[in-house]
């Protein structure tokens, strides 16, 4: 959250931000020290590194699963009309982002699982932001009722932004899972010349914010 406060104050006249926390603690990851030393205790989405599922054995719970009832809970929670459009990640959050858009997209062209009645009252992602980020989408767990009849081969072709910094050292998984998950045409490749951090210097935040309007705008034309 800290870290997206000024792309938000640069899209706070179109886009309302809200911002989930991930349910699983853990030790502090790649990059966070020392600039967060003191931002503890720190949260995963994920159970593993190659898991992607964030299954939770307590509640039985998937963590695309999990993602969606967050956002049903919050959509009009304060007596406000309003859908959801798009979802941002950084890092990990990448998997989360690619999660949703794929789940959505495996729903809406199969019907198995078909959406259900709450996921489709809160609207449709149209697009996704992608910072930094590198991973195979966040999925249900294998064998699961929601990944039985899933083509683990597909790509998802939502419109995305991709943001790669040139200086970061995840950079080649980044171009993976760019390659890998994202059907081409459909997503937009920006570089920076950043470590592993979301936008500061104004120019940065200015020229991404105005990538995801044109995304945005787009893809309600198509």
């Amino acid at each position: 959250m800290v870290q997206c406060r000024n792309i938000q104050r640069e899209l706070q006249h179109e886009f309302e931000f809200v911002y989930f926390e991930a349910p699983f603690t853990c030790g502090p990851g790649p990059d966070i020290l020392p600039a967060f030393k003191s931002y503890g205790p720190y949260k995963t989405w994920l159970t593993g590194i190659e898991d992607a599922n964030g299954f939770d054995d307590s509640t039985g719970e998937d963590g695309i699963e999990r993602v969606w009832n967050m956002m049903i809970a919050e959509t009009g929670k304060n007596g406000e009309e309003w859908n959801w459009v798009g979802a941002l990640g950084f890092s990990q959050g990448t998997r989360v982002v690619s999660g949703l858009l794929l789940d959505q997209q495996r729903r809406q062209s199969h019907q198995d699982p078909p959406m259900s009645q709450e996921i489709s009252s809160i609207g449709s992602l149209v697009f996704g932001v992608l910072c930094m980020g590198s991973g195979s989408p966040m999925q249900p767990k294998a064998g699961s009722a929601l990944s039985t009849s899933y083509q683990h081969d597909e790509r998802i072709s939502s419109p995305t932004i991709h943001v790669h910094g040139l200086k970061d050292r995840h950079l080649s998984s980044g171009r993976k899972q760019l390659a890998t998950w994202f059907t081409e045409g459909s997503s937009i490749q920006w570089d920076m010349d950043y470590h592993h951090a979301m936008p500061w210097y104004k120019k940065d935040v200015v020229q991404l914010a105005g990538i995801i309007r044109d995304t945005y705008r787009s893809s309600l034309s198509n």
